[in-house]
């Protein structure tokens, strides 16, 4: 977390300095994350149970024109898969020989650069939108579990980010924003000879912009 901290911090002040003559709004915003994992095999896919985790990034957006802008974001998102029915086991130097790390509960947490075309209609106190747009994906850290099998993840996996949302006028030039977002894995974010997997996740947040 903390290293994941440093490097949002870094993208920030680089960015400030290398667009200073662009006109920007910046912002910040932070929710709950929904995700799952999608296994691919030979014949058939299978997904497990969704996992709750936190999202939080800054933004900023530049190049407004009546109904389209463009964002640059950076975001913290956890993601990962659970499942009630499997249960995680490792080493351990006991008479058993093992160690019960209770049911399946992967936690992955990157770091995403994400570039959005964004749509909008100005309907006076609130404007509706739509966005889209690439991202990718650095693999920085995980929980307990994921750490058993995280050097087999890939560092960079290539996704794209597609929602929806509104904002509301407060003050001008201060608003607040409520979001609904999808992520989607296009590259595999682990592979081996049995098969792959990809990670896909909705993110409901709220944030500002000033």
């Amino acid at each position: 977390m903390k290293k994941t901290i440093g490097l949002i911090l870094f993208i920030i002040l680089f960015s400030n300095s290398s667009f200073s003559q662009i006109p920007i709004k910046w912002g910040i915003n932070l929710g709950l994350t929904s995700s799952n994992q999608k296994f691919y095999y030979t014949n058939t896919s299978i997904s497990r149970d969704f996992r709750s985790g936190i999202e939080f990034g800054v933004f900023g957006e530049f190049f407004n024109f009546p109904n389209l802008s463009f964002v640059g974001e950076i975001s913290y998102i956890q993601k990962g898969t659970q499942d009630k029915d499997i249960y995680v086991t490792r080493q351990a130097n006991n008479p058993q020989g093992y160690e019960d790390m209770g049911h399946l509960d992967l936690r992955f947490d990157y770091l995403s650069l994400t570039t959005l075309a964004k749509g909008k209609y100005n309907l006076g106190w609130f404007t509706p939108f739509v966005f889209i747009g690439p991202s990718l994906n650095y693999l920085v850290d995980g929980n307990e579990q994921a750490d058993l099998g995280l050097d087999k993840y890939n560092k960079l996996v290539i996704g794209y980010s597609a929602g929806l949302g509104t904002e509301f006028e407060i003050m001008s030039p201060f608003s607040i924003i409520m979001e609904v977002v999808y992520n989607q894995d296009i590259t595999k974010a682990y592979k081996d000879d049995v098969g792959y997997i990809k990670n896909n996740s909705f993110g409901f947040l709220i944030g500002a912009k000033f």
